[in-house]
């Protein structure tokens, strides 16, 4: 497998942005793109705004949220999100429902190339490549419908089971609404038996003085889910099909009343890990990721200020979502986010990148809570070294994969032996 991180600030004129990387060779197979509101790297920039796409060149899916910062009358839309199946880069307005950045993505021989059809302020844009021979991608949509939906057939359409997923949605189906939702998790495979991470953001769309509230779940039992407000009203897992040569299952944990859409980069080829880890209290160097029985060479976080699992949040520590890309590329890596003021008379929105570090959270003040670089990449994990920690640790779902490792040329097969005595 071959991965590469780049980031570059988003053209102000021209249509067209290449993210390249000389590992590739005419085999780069699909990227995952992350932008902010940011166009400094590690510098806050006012509003929260933020789009997380994926495309293999083919199909593109993409999801972005925003909230609106200053605002201090009452029962005006503060938040936006849009999502849809045209792009694979993009931002929507903090007090409309258009996306004012927006692009769909091509192959090139090293990278990938970007063209935009709506270009905003130069704001810094983070693709995540992935290719080489030995693996498979695909994107594809989950559509749970409205009712109960229980192992829905989804064709991932690769030559056999994906063993992990990348999946995101803004707890709706395609289309736009007055509420900042953004939901993303992994999900892996070994054998029949899958494993889920995921972190679900919230912010309320109408603004009522002294009650814009923000609300968070990190869960280590769904790949993603919805809130509304205060409640958790269903997460989504993904299993193992009764046809895993073509399909997968997708399920919804309770009865929907709105349809919901997922977006899903499947990959084939891969050793997988996802879960949930907390972060530790002390800088310096602790591992992440343990326990793989290859090196992984890819790392997704999904870093928060929350401390405990499967529980809503609502306060101040709710109001961070952040993704962080760190790949074993001469350790490239960025780490971007939003963050929310929980309960503020005058909104407090900020987004942030930080193209230089593979993992950070902020406060609502714009202060890094986490602050991490890769320090190495071990033979069964990951390894970061932080420069920036909390006095409790707080939980941050993760994805690492690597390479499968190839069989042993000669290595038998059970059997059975059978001597002969003389």
């Amino acid at each position: 497998m071959k991965q590469a991180v780049v980031t570059q600030a988003i053209p102000g004129s021209a249509t067209t942005q290449d993210y390249l990387d000389g590992t590739f060779s005419s085999d780069v197979k699909a990227a995952l793109f992350l932008i902010t509101g940011a166009t400094a790297t590690d510098t806050a920039t006012a509003h929260g705004r933020i789009g997380i796409g994926i495309t293999d060149f083919t199909n593109h899916r993409v999801v972005s949220e925003s909230s609106q910062n200053g605002l201090v009358a009452t029962n005006v839309t503060a938040c936006n999100t849009r999502s849809g199946v045209a792009s694979c880069i993009a931002l929507v307005e903090t007090n409309t429902s258009t996306f004012t950045v927006q692009a769909t993505a091509s192959s090139q021989a090293t990278g990938a190339r970007a063209s935009f059809s709506d270009i905003d302020a130069a704001q810094l844009c983070s693709a995540l490549l992935l290719g080489g021979s030995d693996i498979e991608v695909s994107v594809v949509s989950i559509p749970l419908t409205t009712g109960s939906d229980t192992n829905l057939d989804v064709a991932h359409g690769l030559s056999g089971e994906p063993d992990a997923y990348i999946v995101f949605n803004t707890g709706f189906s395609t289309g736009t609404q007055a509420d900042g939702r953004v939901s993303m998790g992994f999900a892996t495979r070994s054998g029949s038996t899958y494993t889920h991470a995921s972190t679900t953001f919230e912010s309320d769309g109408a603004l009522t003085l002294g009650n814009s509230g923000v609300y968070a779940y990190v869960s280590d039992a769904y790949c993603g889910g919805r809130l509304t407000a205060t409640s958790w009203h269903h997460g989504v897992t993904l299993s193992q099909s009764a046809t895993p040569a073509t399909t997968f299952y997708a399920s919804a944990s309770a009865t929907l009343a709105t349809a919901s859409t997922w977006y899903c980069l499947c990959i084939k080829g891969v050793t997988a890990k996802c879960g949930v880890a907390t972060l530790p209290t002390g800088t310096g160097s602790t591992a992440l990721v343990t326990g793989m029985s290859v090196a992984p060479s890819v790392l997704l976080t999904l870093p928060t200020r929350i401390t405990t699992v499967n529980s809503v949040l609502q306060n101040d520590d709710a109001g961070f979502f952040g993704l962080g890309l760190a790949v074993n590329n001469s350790t490239q890596c960025t780490a971007g986010g939003v963050s929310s003021d929980d309960n503020a008379t005058t909104t407090n929105e900020k987004s942030y990148l930080n193209s230089a570090k593979a993992l950070v959270t902020r406060s609502t003040t714009g202060t890094e809570v986490y602050s991490a670089t890769v320090n190495s990449w071990d033979a069964g994990g990951v390894t970061l070294n932080y420069s920036a920690v909390a006095g409790t640790g707080t939980l941050a779902p993760y994805l690492a994969f690597g390479t499968q490792a190839a069989p042993v040329a000669g290595t038998p097969t059970m059997g059975r032996c059978i001597y002969i005595l003389p």
